[in-house]
Parts: structure tokens; C-alpha cells; sequence
């Protein structure tokens, strides 16, 4: 009798072939329940981290951050942490890139602006987000800035505005292309990117469309939000503005402006998903581009938790998001713009 043979599942085989298919079988069914059990232990991993984290008064972010770099997956690394783009300490940004990226100045840049009502948030608890998509292939700038009550409307948007600029003159330090790059917010975070492009006193040239920002990704954003909610966290952080208007990019939708992509759930009541309807029908009633993706069931949270390794299937707010801002950023081929510079030679002569 064959060695193989001799295991009681397999004991009477015909032959060594059927032996050997037994045998994997029985190998297979072995690596499927370790799998099963790894699965189990990280989860119960995850729950324990999340509990601990929750009855030692941790914030939310630091336990899903923490929950998300002991989960088991690929993500980007932190190249470069707390650089300054002011003088406030507040004013500093994390820079992430893809593991064994080159630093030639190729990489497409995304810049992030997390939420909190414009009064919460930091760079450091964001790394989810940074690991996230720099995995995908881009540089990606995890911004910090300052917050409400202390610093008011227009303070954060001085800020969105003064880090882009900082992310333009040394992205190409880092290996990104400083004309390639892509805004990107979640909650006031989106408010912050999407006024800082479409108001031109802020953004100047760099919120046109044939400009360096190629794009704009709105998550779960407020645009279109007058009056203040007496008391409220947008009345907190811009009820004292002269021109309340200034405040809503809405006001400022226009045709010439960067593409836009704006992500909602349906299941939002904190920002209510009227806001990225309204935006982009502005949008499109001034010629510019933009696009509304909306998950049902989908609440306001999730759309930022959806970023974390161990909540992807929560929505997928990375696989749209990557997406947009791949096509948005993508270089003509090589023949084609020595076909295009052919074609104006040969006009000019």
C-alpha cells in the first residue's frame, strides 16, 4: 500500500493518483479552517482594540486608525510627518506614498481635509485615510489646519488654500507631479476643498480647469447650507462672517471649474444628501463637469470609516474615489502629444 495510503481519510485509494488528489484535499481543508481561524482571531483583535480603546476614553479615529494598521492588507508608508506649511502648530501636514515608490516626480498627488464640523481632527488620526490611498499609487498629503471656535471662517479655508500651495512647490521632493493633483474631503473637510477650488479668490488660476487641480472629490460634504443652524457647528465656525454667502460653495459653482465628483449615502442626516444634488445641478447648469455618486443606505460616518481596511464593504468610497481620480490625472500617451505638437508645427508654418 502506498504511504499516502495509510491515512485513515484516504485508506483503501486505488491508485497514487487518487491518493494524491485525496491528500490535497485534505491539505486544502486544513489551510481553509487556519484561514477561518486567523479571520476569527483578528476580529475578535479588532473588537478588543475598539473596546479598550472606548473604556480609556480614546477617540473614535485613534482606535479605527490603530484598528486599521494592525489589520492584516496592504497600505501605503509615511515618508515625511508634521510638516509645517505655517506657523501655527496646527498648520502641518503628513505626507504618505506607496511602498517602494520611486522619487522621480511621476506619482499623481491627492490632498486630503478630514471632517469634525470644522472644529476637530488631526492629521495623526487620518493615517487610515493616507495608507488607503497612497496604496492605490499617489502621493497623498494628509492635511491639518485650524480649528473653530478659535480660529472662525475664513481662517480653515486660508488654510486648505495655504497647503495646497505648499504641496504644489514641494510635492516633487516627495516623487509627486506637482500638476497632477486631486482634492479630496470628507464632511467639512469637503466644504473646505470644494469653496478653497470654486471661489477664485482663493484658488486664483489653480481652481481652472486646465490648471494643476485636475480634480475635486466632495464626501459627504455640506455646499448649500443657509441659514446657520442657531448654535450649531456650522453657526459656530462662520455665523460671524459679513457675507454669509461666502461661506457656501454653491455660490460659487461655475463652468470652468475642475471636474468634481461628489459622494453621499442616502442615510445621511447629518449632511443631508440634498447638498451634493444641489451642487451639482449648479454645476451642470453652468457647463462645468460633475458627477453624483450615492449609496443607499449609507450614513454619514460611513463614509469616512469606509476608508479603514477592516470596513471597506461598508461602501466603497475608495474604489470610486481611486477611480475618479485615476482618470482625472491620467498623461496622454507619449504619441499623442508628439502627434498633437506635429500637428501644430505643421499650422504654423
Amino acid at each position: 500500500m502506498h504511504p499516502l495510503a495509510r491515512s485513515g481519510r484516504i485508506a483503501g485509494c486505488a491508485n497514487i493518483g487518487a491518493c494524491v488528489n485525496a491528500w490535497h484535499q485534505i491539505v486544502a481543508g486544513g489551510i481553509a479552517a487556519l484561514l477561518r481561524y486567523i479571520c476569527i482571531v483578528v476580529g475578535l483583535l479588532l473588537a478588543a482594540i475598539l473596546a479598550v480603546g472606548f473604556s480609556l476614553r480614546w477617540d473614535a479615529l485613534s482606535a479605527l486608525n490603530l484598528a486599521d494598521r494592525l489589520w492584516l492588507g496592504q497600505g501605503g508608508r509615511l515618508v515625511a510627518a508634521g510638516q509645517a506649511y505655517g506657523s501655527d502648530p496646527a498648520q502641518a501636514i503628513d505626507i504618505y506614498a506607496p511602498d517602494d515608490a520611486p522619487r522621480d516626480g511621476t506619482l499623481p498627488v491627492i490632498i486630503w481635509y478630514n471632517g469634525g464640523g470644522w472644529a476637530s481632527g488631526t492629521r495623526t488620526q487620518y493615517g487610515f485615510v493616507g495608507r488607503a490611498l497612497s496604496a492605490e499609487g499617489f502621493l497623498v498629503a494628509v492635511v491639518n489646519y485650524r480649528h473653530a471656535p478659535r480660529h472662525k471662517f475664513p481662517s480653515f479655508i486660508a488654510d486648505t488654500r495655504d497647503a495646497l500651495r505648499w504641496v504644489r512647490a514641494h510635492a516633487a521632493s516627495y516623487g509627486g507631479d506637482p500638476d497632477r493633483m486631486v482634492l479630496m474631503g470628507q464632511s467639512a473637510g469637503a466644504h473646505m476643498a470644494m469653496l478653497t477650488i470654486l471661489d477664485r479668490r482663493w484658488s486664483g488660476d489653480l481652481g481652472l480647469r486646465d490648471g494643476p487641480v485636475k480634480g475635486v472629490v466632495g464626501i459627504s460634504g455640506p455646499y448649500d447650507f443657509l441659514p446657520f443652524e442657531p448654535g450649531g457647528m456650522a453657526d459656530v465656525a462662520m455665523g460671524g462672517a459679513p457675507n454669509p454667502t461666502d461661506t457656501q460653495p454653491i455660490h460659487f459653482a461655475r463652468g470652468d471649474a475642475p471636474p468634481l465628483l461628489l459622494i453621499t449615502g442616502d442615510a445621511d442626516v447629518t449632511v443631508r444628501p440634498r447638498n451634493s444634488r444641489r451642487l451639482l445641478a449648479a454645476i451642470v447648469s453652468a457647463g462645468g463637469s460633475a458627477r453624483l455618486i450615492e449609496y443607499p443606505g449609507v450614513a454619514h460616518r460611513d463614509t469616512a470609516m469606509a476608508f479603514a481596511l477592516p470596513f471597506r464593504s461598508m461602501a466603497p468610497v475608495l474604489r470610486d474615489s481611486i477611480a475618479f481620480a485615476r482618470q482625472v490625472t491620467a498623461q496622454p500617451p507619449a504619441n499623442a502629444a508628439s502627434t498633437a505638437a506635429n500637428a501644430s508645427a505643421r499650422s504654423a508654418e
